[in-house]
C-alpha cells in the first residue's frame, strides 16, 4: 500500500515519521480508504464504488476554497444544492481541513467497519493534526478542523438520499421476481459468494452524481442463440476455449483481478488505486490530487450505477450456465462467477426488460 500509508499508521513505539507534505496527506488518506474498503465486512463492488464517490468528493470540497482557480461542485452535482463555505473573516489551514474531513467521512460511510479499522483512522488523523497544527494560532486550527467536519457531514447527509445508503444491509433482495427466459441469469453453483438471488438488483435506480449520466442510452445486445457459429454462441465458446489453455501467469492474473470479497479493494478500488499511482509519480500539488480523487470516485460511482442498471435490464446468463448446457456438459470453469448477471456485449438492438419488484 506504500511507504506513506504505513509510516503514518505505524506503531507508537516506532521512530517518529518524517514530515508529510500536503499532497502526500491526500495520498495517504486515499491509501487508507483502499485498505478500509478491502477489510470491511459485508462490502461489495457496488457499495464500494459509492464510497469512493463520496470520499473523493469530500477530499476536494474540504480544500477547494483555498484555491481561487478552482470551484466547488455545489450546484453542479445531482441535488447537491448547498455545501458549507468558509468564513472570509477567518483563516484556515487546508491540510487540517482535509485531514478532519477524510477521517469523518470514512467513519460515516464505513460505519460497519471493525474497531481495529477505526483505530487505523484515528492514528493518521492524530499524527497529521500534530504536524500541521504546530505553530498555528488556536483559532486557525479550530476553524480548519470545524470546516472539514462540516463539509464531510453535509456530504454524508446528502449521500443518505441516493438510494444506496447502508446498502450492505440488503445486498440480496429475497423478494424480487426473477425473469425467466432463454438465456436469463441463474444462481451459480460455483461462485465467489453463493446466493439464490443476485447482488443489489435495484442499484441501477440510485441517484447518479452527475444528472446527465442517468440519461445515457441503453447499449445494444447480442440476441440469444444456441446455434454453433452464431455471435452469441461464439462469445461463450471463446470463454470456454480460453479457459482450457490458461497459463499459470494468466490464472494468477485472473485471481488478482477477480476481486473476491475481502481479497482486494474491489473493481472500483482499482481505479482509485491507479489514481494514487498517478498522484505519487506526478508529484502534483494538493488541489490537483484532491481533484483527481473526486473525479475518479464520482466516475466509478456513476459507472457502477449505469452498469448495474443494464445488468438487470438484460438479466443475462454467464458462461457457467451456458457452456455446460450447450458446449461441454463436463466443463468446470477456473473462474468463479460473481453473484450477479453478466453485462451484454454490443450487437443487435434489444428491448429492455424491467426487473419487477414484489
Amino acid at each position: 500500500m506504500g511507504i506513506t500509508f504505513f509510516a503514518i499508521i505505524g506503531c507508537e513505539n516506532q521512530p517518529k515519521p518524517a514530515p508529510i507534505k500536503p499532497n502526500e496527506v491526500a495520498i495517504a488518506w486515499a491509501k487508507l480508504t483502499l485498505f478500509i474498503t478491502q477489510h470491511t465486512p459485508s462490502n461489495s463492488p457496488t457499495f464500494a464504488s459509492r464510497a469512493f464517490g463520496y470520499i473523493g468528493l469530500t477530499m476536494y470540497e474540504s480544500v477547494v476554497h483555498g484555491y481561487e482557480d478552482y470551484h466547488s461542485l455545489e450546484g453542479q452535482l445531482n441535488e447537491l444544492d448547498s455545501l458549507p463555505k468558509p468564513d472570509t473573516e477567518k483563516q484556515y489551514d487546508w491540510v487540517l481541513s482535509l485531514n478532519a474531513a477524510q477521517a469523518s467521512i470514512l467513519r460515516d460511510i464505513y460505519i460497519q467497519t471493525s474497531e481495529e479499522n477505526v483505530l487505523k483512522i484515528d492514528s493518521p488523523e492524530r499524527r497529521i493534526y500534530e504536524q500541521y497544527s504546530k505553530n498555528l494560532k488556536e483559532d486557525m486550527v479550530t476553524n480548519s478542523i470545524s470546516f472539514g467536519k462540516e463539509v464531510a457531514q453535509a456530504i454524508f447527509e446528502w449521500s443518505k438520499t441516493d438510494g444506496g445508503h447502508r446498502g450492505y444491509l440488503h445486498n440480496f433482495d429475497k423478494e424480487i421476481i426473477h425473469p425467466d427466459f432463454p438465456g436469463s441469469w441463474k444462481p451459480p453453483l460455483f461462485a465467489q459468494s453463493f446466493s439464490h438471488h443476485p447482488l443489489h438488483p435495484h442499484w441501477g435506480e440510485n441517484r447518479t452524481f452527475v444528472a446527465v449520466n442517468a440519461e445515457v442510452e441503453d447499449p445494444e445486445f447480442l440476441p440469444y442463440d444456441t446455434v454453433p457459429g452464431s455471435p452469441y454462441y461464439k462469445q461463450f465458446e471463446a470463454v470456454y476455449k480460453k479457459e482450457r489453455e490458461l497459463t499459470r501467469a494468466e490464472k494468477e492474473s485472473a485471481i488478482r483481478w477477480g476481486d473476491d470479497p475481502d481479497v482486494s479493494f474491489t473493481p472500483p478500488g482499482h481505479s482509485y488505486y491507479i489514481a494514487t499511482l498517478a498522484a505519487e509519480s506526478s508529484g502534483a500539488d494538493l488541489i490537483t490530487v484532491a481533484k483527481a480523487y473526486a473525479q475518479t470516485g464520482i466516475s466509478v460511482a456513476d459507472a457502477f450505477i449505469e452498469c448495474w442498471k443494464w445488468k438487470y435490464a438484460f438479466f443475462t446468463e454467464r458462461p457457467n450456465t451456458f457452456v455446460p448446457k450447450y458446449i461441454d456438459e463436463e466443463w468446470e470453469s477456473f473462474w468463479r462467477d460473481p453473484p450477479f448477471p453478466a453485462f451484454p456485449s454490443p450487437g443487435m438492438p434489444y428491448r429492455r426488460r424491467r426487473l419487477p419488484r414484489p
